[in-house]
């Protein structure tokens, strides 16, 4: 059999990933991570167990088209509309502060400027990836810190592009120019927009006669051809292969299938990607890294200080407190994955030498490793520095300080979400007095002027209560998603007033014991509401009574959840609803036409032999016919009254509908 080299270098490459990354999943080290660390351990300076190399990274070039690829068909004006004060404000701030001390830092200890800036792109991006994972372990995607951070996220990622097209500029053996790097931008911005009006036109009508055939394997193919060929495309223009990736990317956004292509490129996607990440571990140097430990420490340190620094001003700057600036600025302290597509670009284009290539190697790959553990262990490192005073901006128009004499018998509303504002409008119906705390300034300042009594700030800060008159509230309600943010807030208001009734809304269960050990009267988790709503909707469409129904949702909600959370109710609550569905119960069924019941009397439906229901009366044009007799004949638009146990119900209920759905 014929030996084929690379086969056995993918084996290997696979084989070695799959334990390491299963090791870092324990260790909630993100697979990223795992995949770097594959590539050290295999690569030429350890074991060694490659040697198809440039096979290899032909592999990992495919997989960074199509990780492009994919940013284009994500990349949605919608999404942006929604966070575009984080994504331009706090990113745009982002990089350029970043950039800017980086750059400033590189040249005071001797760098070239093409260096200092491409020093700059590689260490302003972030991990989007380690990030949004640890978030969505701890329960904190819906978090302030969160959004502000994918906000900043996503507009990294856009910047990615600029910055590639940028390094050719940064490669040049010419002198350093900003005429140059803007004619670069005007050729490759010429470049590219011929190359998307061409195909702009071309790609939906191929797609559209490809959908015809509704074949998965057709279109799964043709989408890579345009994929792989807008990449070859824009290569023969002078320009890279994963810009033409992310321009297909870009035009099949806006396309009907985009969900589909998604679903049926991710898997090669991410194979060709773990490719990519070993490939770049390969290039790790262990022995250089022992040599320059010291080094290495000291620069990684420096870099994740001034990634949190910068990360946490812009926060700052966006008028949010200190708290949420301090866990979004230690979320955004590492370097990211595309930074690796950076360092590769700069390798090819000669910007850094062969020692500065290990150094950013090294030192991206212990910010990935640090940084799910700082995203884990800042919010409690804060809590127990509560005195810690807010330096956000505060506004005059949101100051308090007129309200503490004049507040009593209250209800304040932590969170003007969807749930703060529903409360806030029934409160106002209803004629409560009422006050709201939301740490969002903008949404601050839009609800003023609708004539709100909001007050901006932060419900951990015990000063900010007292002033909203907690100690003379009756009610407070928290009704925002920030779990840490949340268990402060119960801890401090139950603490400032021992009688107030402190309401809470969370998203999820784990939460609940918790916020009443805190202090919490009621906790309403989210996702079990509308787990209650499903079973009760199911249940209903078996004619089960809405009493029954009701019953068991208050004896769920009594026992704390504990059914859907797969703990034993009480007995006695057991015994509760098994008696209760043993009942006797009634229910109404409306006869149409189709209906078998229609046209015949009591004898021909015989229903009560059939079923164990009894028709106790018969509803006809608002009168009633108590006890029909066996003669009665049954017409269309009769209301039939029904007698029977919940399971006879049904069965009746099915019989009677039995033609309709036939129909």
């Amino acid at each position: 059999m014929e030996n084929i080299p690379l086969l056995r270098d993918l084996i290997i490459l696979l084989a070695a990933s799959i334990p390491i990354s299963i090791i870092c999943r324990k260790l909630n080290i993100p697979a990223i991570v795992g995949f770097l660390i594959t590539g050290v351990i295999i690569g030429p300076d350890s074991l060694a167990l490659i040697h198809e190399k440039d096979s290899v990274n032909v592999l990992s070039e495919i997989g960074v088209i199509f990780l492009l690829f994919t940013i284009g068909l994500e990349i949605s004006l919608e999404r942006f509309a929604r966070i575009k004060r984080f994504l331009v404000i706090g990113g745009g701030l982002q990089i350029l502060l970043t950039n800017l001390a980086i750059i400033l830092i590189a040249k005071s200890f001797g760098f070239t400027v093409r260096e200092s800036v491409f020093f700059g792109f590689f260490i302003s991006l972030s991990s989007t990836a380690i990030v949004l994972k640890s978030y969505m372990d701890k329960a904190e995607i819906h978090t302030p810190h969160a959004h502000i951070a994918t906000g900043i996220l996503l507009f990294q990622d856009f910047c990615v592009v600029p910055m590639l097209l940028l390094i050719p500029s940064l490669g040049t053996a010419e002198a350093f120019s900003f005429a140059k790097i803007f004619k670069t931008m005007l050729i490759s911005g010429a470049a590219i927009t011929l190359i998307i009006g061409a195909t702009y036109f071309l790609i939906p009508i191929g797609l559209a006669q490809v959908v015809k055939f509704k074949d998965r394997e057709i279109f799964t193919v043709f989408v890579i051809l345009l994929c792989l060929g807008t990449a070859w495309l824009t290569n023969k223009v002078g320009l890279s292969l994963a810009i033409g990736g992310f321009i297909a990317g870009l035009i099949l956004s806006k396309s009907d299938y985009s969900h589909q292509i998604v679903s049926e490129i991710l898997p090669l996607k991410d194979i060709f990607i773990s490719v990519f990440f070993i490939s770049i571990g390969m290039l790790v140097k262990i022995h250089f890294m022992q040599e320059m430990l010291l080094p290495i420490l000291l620069i990684t340190l420096a870099v994740i200080l001034i990634k949190f620094v910068f990360g946490s001003v812009t926060v700052l700057l966006l008028k949010y407190p200190l708290r949420i600036a301090l866990i979004t600025g230690i979320g955004l302290a590492q370097v990211g994955e595309f930074s690796f597509l950076l360092l590769k670009f700069g390798e090819n284009y000669r910007i850094i030498s062969p020692e500065n290539y290990q150094y950013l190697l090294s030192i991206a790959l212990l910010t990935m490793l640090f940084a799910p553990f700082l995203i884990r262990w800042t919010p409690s490192v804060l809590a127990r520095f509560s005195p810690l005073k807010e330096i956000a901006p505060s506004e005059p128009e949101y100051d308090t300080e007129k309200l503490t004499c004049n507040l009593s018998d209250h209800v304040i509303i932590i969170g003007y979400g969807v749930n703060g504002k529903n409360l806030a409008k029934v409160l106002k119906e209803t004629g409560i007095k009422y006050y709201i705390l939301e740490l969002n300034a903008s949404i601050v300042s839009q609800a003023k002027k609708n004539g709100e009594p909001i007050f901006y700030g932060d419900a951990t800060r015990t000063e900010l209560l007292e002033k909203l008159g907690i100690r003379c509230s009756r009610v407070i309600v928290f009704a925002i998603s920030d779990p840490s943010a949340v268990r402060r807030g119960v801890w401090a208001a139950r603490k400032l007033n021992p009688g107030i009734y402190i309401l809470v809304r969370t998203r999820y269960l784990v939460e609940i014991e918790e916020l009443h050990k805190l202090g919490a009267n009621q906790v309403i988790p989210e996702e079990f509401e509308t787990s209650i709503e499903i079973f009760s909707r199911v249940l209903q469409r078996f004619h089960i009574p809405n009493n029954i129904i009701e019953t068991e949702i208050k004896i769920i909600r009594k026992e704390g959840y504990k059914m859907l959370r797969g703990l034993s109710l009480e007995p006695y609550n057991l015994t509760e609803i098994q008696k209760a569905l043993q009942l006797s119960l009634t229910e109404t069924f409306l006869v149409d036409e189709k209906s078998p019941a229609a046209g015949k009397n009591m004898v021909e439906l015989d229903l009560r032999n059939r079923t164990g229901v009894t028709i106790i009366a018969v509803v006809r044009d608002g009168k009633a016919y108590t006890n029909p007799q066996k003669d009665f004949v049954i017409s269309n638009g009769d209301v039939l009254v029904l007698l029977g146990s919940h399971k006879q119900l049904n069965d009746a209920m099915k019989l009677l509908e039995e033609q309709n759905d036939q129909e």
